[in-house]
């Protein structure tokens, strides 16, 4: 009788210590696939300038649509990586201006910038690359050259 007694209260121990086994088994796998969303999934969504400025500083994880007169920039806040704080930048939709910048709607670049900083990337394009920043250069030069082929004389004129 007491082997009998024994051997349930073996088998209730085992059993208690399985169920509670697998209960915490599945908080930690809960809090890991929380740890995994908010670190490399979630996205904040700011609503404006003000939230976007505050969020990049920290480099926080944040996704921002910036809709200016001129053009409408969506800026997705990455985090760190490299030790600088990445931003994706694209140019949704371009709205006054030359006609060559229509062209350019859709393209993007990646932007770093040191912890702390605050800016809006497209107006600081040494701290990005991409397609984006290379069409924006190349309009950028062209744009010079042609100033340049105009103004020929008044340039002579004022070095020399």
């Amino acid at each position: 009788m007491k082997k009998e007694v024994f051997s349930k209260n073996k088998n209730r121990k085992v059993f208690a210590f399985k169920i509670i086994f697998l209960v915490i088994s599945v908080l930690l796998l809960i809090l890991i696939c929380f740890f995994v969303y908010t670190k490399y999934l979630y996205s904040f969504e700011c609503g404006g300038s003000e939230c976007f400025i505050k969020r990049m500083e920290k480099c926080l994880r944040t996704d921002y649509i910036n809709d200016v007169d001129e053009a409408t920039w969506k800026y997705e806040i990455k985090g760190i990586e490299g030790g600088l704080c990445r931003i994706d930048v694209e140019l949704v939709q371009a709205k006054e201006g030359e006609l060559w910048v229509s062209r350019v709607e859709g393209f993007d670049m990646e932007c770093f910038y040191e912890r702390g900083v605050s800016a809006y990337p497209e107006k600081d394009l040494a701290k990005c690359h991409g397609r984006l920043k290379e069409e924006l250069q190349t309009e950028i030069i062209k744009k010079l050259h042609s100033y340049v082929l105009t103004n020929v004389g008044d340039i002579n004129r004022s070095l020399g």
